[in-house]
């Protein structure tokens, strides 16, 4: 009795955790995704403690009609900063272009309506000393942190900006969305497009490893606890379809974002996410056909309401995805429907493991 109290203690725990790690890895991967797409700051390519910059507008330069002409790349005048280890407060405010002609100061457009014809400069204003400038303006960068809400929080805690900041301008990284998503809802992208993507793919990857050995111990802790209930040594039919739809999960996750462009490569990787969800439903189903029968053994160690609640919640399951399955094969959905389908879904499938872990009672 003792030893089935273990076995069933450890059963509840691998249930709850097989509910609460991929759903976290779903959520957590929505989260990052967001949080690289909406952070926006940078720090300055330059210093601007050197400015201002000015060039003389003469002749050899067409009097400054061309700004964006090598001569005026004011940037490679600046002196630079290195990029790698300054601290993402390293900014100053925007940049101010003008013309400085007789003192007076003119912004470059209205320099050009007022000096030049077309693109030549009126012969009369070329003996006037003119100077291009660069100078700050009293206008904010909206890219800096320092004039941003976040900052006094930066100024306690900059490692998490400057992680981020660190991932967004990885090579490596690219965006599933231009927005922040909730594909939910909105089903604005894939799973498999949203967390096949650096740095997301690391920590969804990693999560679902272990939800497949979880799953793997979830059908073997089920196969013990029926042997100790009913004394029966017999493998169960939902400890094979169990077991084999965890090694389809962990092949799944193995090749999720394998850019191996070959179509028996892409019906491969479309036959394994099938094989486990099918498989995963049918040991469900035998799971709970097998609970339904030796109910009256399992009456000392379980809620009887929650056993209803789990035969009631396959059913529907089985139901959903025989409708589903079925307005596919003649309808074609939009990809934001099909995408919020497959979101939502996966999501209520992990409420197999949830309901196994409030099944069991805790002392018996």
């Amino acid at each position: 009795m003792v030893q089935l109290n273990l076995i069933i203690s450890r059963l509840r725990k691998i249930s709850f955790f097989l509910f609460l790690v991929p759903t976290i890895a779903l959520f957590l991967s929505i989260l990052a995704a967001n949080i690289l797409v909406t952070f926006k700051f940078d720090v300055d390519t330059f210093y601007s403690n050197n400015l201002p910059l000015s060039i003389n507008c003469n002749a050899k330069n067409d009097f400054c009609a061309y700004v964006d002409k090598a001569e005026f790349n004011y940037e490679n005048k600046l002196k630079r900063v290195d990029l790698n280890n300054a601290p993402l407060d390293t900014c100053g405010k925007k940049l101010y272009h003008y013309v400085l002609i007789d003192n007076q100061k003119l912004d470059i457009n209205e320099y050009k309506k007022k000096y030049f014809l077309k693109t030549k400069i009126n012969n009369k204003f070329i003996d006037k000393n003119i100077n291009y400038f660069v100078d700050i303006s009293d206008k904010e960068k909206t890219n800096c942190i320092k004039y941003s809400k976040h900052y006094n929080v930066y100024k306690i805690f900059p490692f998490p900006y400057e992680l981020v900041r660190k991932i967004k301008y990885n090579s490596s990284y690219t965006a599933a969305s231009s927005i922040a998503i909730f594909p939910l809802i909105d089903g604005d992208t894939s799973i498999s497009n949203l967390v096949k993507r650096f740095p997301i793919n690391l920590m969804f990857k990693t999560l679902l490893y272990l939800t497949s050995i979880l799953m793997l111990f979830y059908w073997i802790t089920y196969q013990k606890i029926f042997e100790k209930i009913t004394g029966q040594k017999k493998m169960s039919k939902f400890f094979i379809f169990g077991s084999a739809s965890s090694v389809f999960l962990f092949f799944h996750i193995l090749l999720l974002g394998s850019e191996f462009d070959a179509d028996w490569f892409k019906k491969l990787r479309r036959l394994i996410i099938v094989s486990f969800i099918l498989c995963e439903l049918i040991a469900q189903t035998f799971l709970v056909r097998r609970i339904y029968l030796i109910k009256n053994l399992l009456h000392n160690y379980t809620f009887r309401s929650i056993i209803i609640s789990k035969i009631i919640f396959v059913i529907t399951i089985i139901l959903i995805t025989i409708i589903i399955l079925a307005i596919l094969s003649v309808m074609n959905l939009s990809q934001k429907v099909d995408y919020i389908l497959e979101w939502n879904y996966f999501l209520v499938l992990l409420i197999f493991y949830l309901l196994s872990s409030i099944m069991w009672k805790k002392n018996n």
